[in-house]
C-alpha cells in the first residue's frame, strides 16, 4: 500500500502522482511529485517475494481499478463490521518539490561585435498541473562600457531571432537609467505553455 507502512512503494505507475512534465514514466522528477496514499499496488511476480519500487515496472507497480476497487471495497465492510478512527493530520498538507514555473539563459555568443542570448521558459507544475499562457520574462543588462564609450541605449539594437511562438515581442526599458541598468521585456502572452510532453513544457 502506497504510503504505509515499512518500506512502502511510491514510485507506483501513475501519471498523476508522478507529475512528470515531458510525458514519460522514466524521465525527471526521479521521486513521484505525489504519494498516492492507500493505493495498492501490483506487487512482487517473482517467487521470493522480492520487490523493486520502479515505476517503470508497470506489473509489480501499476494501481490498477481492478484490485484497488476490490480492496477499497473490503476495507469499506471492515470499517461498517468493527468502526475505526480517522487519521489526525490526514491528509498531509504538499509542499512543491521543485520550482514549478521557471526560465533560464546562456549567452551562444558574446563578442565585440554583440551578444546573442538564448531565454527558455519551463513549466513544471504540477500542485496543480496547468496551462500557462500569459509568461512574460524580464532579461537585465548594464551598457555602462557602451556610455563610457560615448554612446547610449539608442546606439543598442535588439532583436528577436528565434522563437518558438507564433506571437512573442521583445520591449527595451530603463531600471536604472542613472546607473546605466536596462531590461528586455519579453512576452510569450498567449501561447499555452503546459506539463504534458516535451517540447511543450518549454519555450
Amino acid at each position: 500500500m502506497v504510503g504505509f507502512g515499512n518500506n512502502p512503494a511510491n514510485s507506483v505507475h501513475h501519471r498523476g502522482a508522478h507529475g512528470p512534465w515531458a510525458n514519460s514514466l522514466q524521465r525527471d522528477p526521479v521521486a513521484s511529485s505525489h504519494v498516492l496514499y492507500g493505493a495498492l499496488a501490483g506487487g512482487p511476480s517473482a517467487a521470493d517475494d522480492q520487490f523493486v519500487d520502479d515505476r517503470g515496472d508497470f506489473i509489480a507497480n501499476e494501481v490498477a481499478t481492478d484490485y484497488n476497487a476490490a480492496f477499497t471495497g473490503a476495507l469499506a465492510r471492515m470499517y461498517s463490521e468493527y468502526g475505526g478512527s480517522p487519521l489526525a493530520n490526514f491528509p498531509v498538507a504538499e509542499t512543491p518539490s521543485r520550482a514549478e514555473l521557471r526560465s533560464y539563459s546562456k549567452f551562444n555568443s558574446n563578442n565585440d561585435f554583440g551578444s546573442t542570448i538564448s531565454i527558455m521558459f519551463q513549466n513544471r507544475s504540477a500542485w496543480p498541473a496547468r496551462v500557462s499562457d500569459n509568461i512574460s520574462m524580464r532579461y537585465f543588462f548594464d551598457i555602462s562600457e557602451i556610455v563610457a564609450a560615448g554612446g547610449s541605449i539608442n546606439d543598442v539594437s535588439f532583436s528577436l531571432s528565434y522563437s518558438q511562438t507564433n506571437n512573442s515581442s521583445l520591449n527595451i526599458n530603463a531600471w536604472d537609467e542613472e546607473n546605466n541598468i536596462y531590461y528586455a521585456d519579453i512576452s510569450l502572452t498567449g501561447n499555452e505553455i503546459a506539463p504534458i510532453g516535451d517540447p511543450a513544457f518549454r519555450y
